[in-house]
């Protein structure tokens, strides 16, 4: 058997990426893409770690919550009684009782008595990490999703100056990997499959296993022939995809408490705060934003994106009228996976009816295209050990 993997880029990891934020001394590494690993159980990215020789270590998240409108900065999920009553909806949400057909999660926290209080940071700690609001999560979904879930609570965090890419290029070795090497065409005939770039080479295999993004499927990127069959063209079509900005703050010095890594934030621009990585003395500090939210960080462009994740976290982490974030800042970096040409968007969300859809992108088409990622797990899993995983099944048929 005989296998060749084209990549549209010059790297391969496609959304678990990295990039270098520039300062004025030096540049730093950070995660522009997927950054931590959920769960330790079972997760196919810890022997890729492992085999490339990066450390890892667990976490705890959230570890703090910030009040935007308090201006308050506060520890741990007994520090909020109804935060707690938040959890505890939360995790009654897998018992088919406890879900009505067709409500959203928001109506499923209001439902369950979670008071205005703590509903946006509700919002920050489950909807932001799935990918869209709460009112745009069906609750339904959530519920089959966490069914579904198999890796742990576990958060762990890759060692300093090393991203999940590492992963990616220990699973490229000894692979026939061809970069930017961008399909333009994918045609399938009954012997097999041609796949041609704009320039006119091609590829002819048995079968072709796709695994672009689902909102590079959705603009028409890659044209398909024949025509991919109605339930499968119905999914690319109706199967939504979240928007993810990542905005990243070089600090040169450390202006938190000892031991604080993560905050979760209700009524503030960015729902996520985390301390990503220190390396010679530079800390890199991320905002992190899925759906409309994105959207709103997006549309301010790089410059006053980084000054707004700047003015956070003076609000969290300064005293009086001082500005420790701004003072200490030696560049700022965004990055908008929407706008990503090889992207198109950040990932799938268990959105009101995708079950149906994400099982007709399992499907194979005509014994010859099997498309795989994130978009297509049956347990709405939008994590990288899950497009690793989908990745094998597609494989396996």
């Amino acid at each position: 058997l005989s296998v060749v993997v084209v990549e549209a880029t010059d790297r391969v990891g496609g959304r678990a990426r990295e990039d270098a934020l520039a300062t004025k001394d030096r540049d730093v590494v950070w995660a522009s893409g997927a950054e931590f690993v959920h769960g330790g159980a079972g997760n196919g990215v810890l022997p890729l770690l492992d085999a490339a020789g990066v450390g890892y270590r667990s976490a705890e998240w959230p570890a703090t919550y910030y009040l935007g409108k308090e201006a308050r900065l506060v520890e741990g999920d007994d520090a909020l009684p109804e935060l707690r009553k938040a959890h505890d909806a939360f995790e009654t949400i897998t018992d088919e009782r406890a879900v009505k057909k067709g409500e959203s999660l928001l109506q499923f926290f209001v439902r369950k008595g979670v008071g205005s209080r703590c509903l946006d940071v509700a919002d920050a700690v489950y909807a932001n990490d799935y990918g869209a609001a709460a009112s745009e999560l069906g609750a339904e979904e959530v519920a089959h999703e966490q069914r579904c879930w198999t890796s742990g609570e576990e958060y762990l965090l890759v060692e300093s100056g090393k991203t999940l890419e590492a992963a990616a290029n220990e699973a490229a070795k000894g692979l026939d990997v061809r970069l930017s090497w961008a399909a333009a065409r994918i045609y399938r005939d009954s012997e097999g499959v041609t796949v041609r770039r704009d320039d006119g080479v091609m590829l002819r295999g048995r079968a072709c296993v796709v695994a672009l993004p689902l909102g590079v499927l959705k603009a028409g990127d890659v044209a398909l022939a024949p025509a991919l069959p109605p339930r499968i063209a119905k999914a690319v079509a109706e199967l939504p995809v979240a928007n993810a900005v990542k905005v990243a703050a070089a600090l040169t010095k450390a202006i938190w408490p000892d031991g604080w890594w993560n905050a979760v934030c209700g009524d503030a621009l960015f729902p996520e705060v985390w301390r990503s990585s220190e390396q010679g003395g530079v800390h890199v500090v991320v905002g992190f934003a899925t759906g409309s939210r994105a959207d709103a960080v997006a549309a301010l462009g790089a410059r006053d994106a980084g000054a707004k994740l700047l003015t956070q976290l003076d609000a969290m982490f300064g005293i009086g009228a001082s500005r420790p974030a701004t003072a200490a800042c030696a560049g700022t970096a965004l990055v908008e996976w929407a706008s990503e040409p090889r992207a198109k968007g950040g990932y799938t969300y268990p959105s009101p009816g995708c079950l149906p859809l994400r099982a007709a992108l399992r499907a194979p088409v005509d014994g010859r295209l099997f498309f795989c990622g994130e978009h297509c797990t049956e347990g709405i899993d939008p994590c990288v050990q899950a497009a690793l995983a989908d990745g094998a099944r597609a494989a396996a048929l």
